[in-house]
């Protein structure tokens, strides 16, 4: 994410790189981190099936990496109808959004000033 979500205007705050969180799980499932805010992350399975331009090669399997530092996943209402992001449906409590037992935490907001105050509260919420 940028420094704040409004540098740059309105055109900066899309992901510019699609693919970026698939980068990122992929680099923690053999890297340890303090932390990691996914922004509406798509399940590795379907990323093809939803952008094959920029997925070309289909992935079979989901990461299975077990999150051992807090991850928040931050993706808009909307998405929370789709099937869930494999760390949403494993380990987060999607009932209680506010549990603060939990190494996952989901974040529903925009990519905006409101959805960047959550993911600052939850830094703050886990000391980052």
């Amino acid at each position: 994410m940028l420094a704040s979500p409004l540098e740059g205007g309105e055109k900066s705050l899309p992901n510019q790189r699609p693919a970026a969180h698939l980068l990122a799980e992929t680099y923690v499932s053999s890297h340890p981190l303090s932390a990691l805010c996914l922004v509406s992350p798509v399940a590795a399975p379907s990323a093809h099936e939803r952008d094959p331009d920029t997925y070309r090669t289909p992935l079979t399997t989901d990461f299975d990496y077990e999150p051992g530092f807090p991850i928040a996943v931050l993706q808009q209402q909307e998405a929370t109808m789709a099937p869930p992001h494999r760390l949403i449906r494993d380990f987060a409590n999607p009932e209680d959004p506010e549990d603060q037992d939990g190494l996952v935490r989901l974040l529903v907001g925009r990519r905006d000033q409101q959805g960047w105050q959550q993911v600052m509260d939850w830094m703050d919420d886990n000391g980052l």
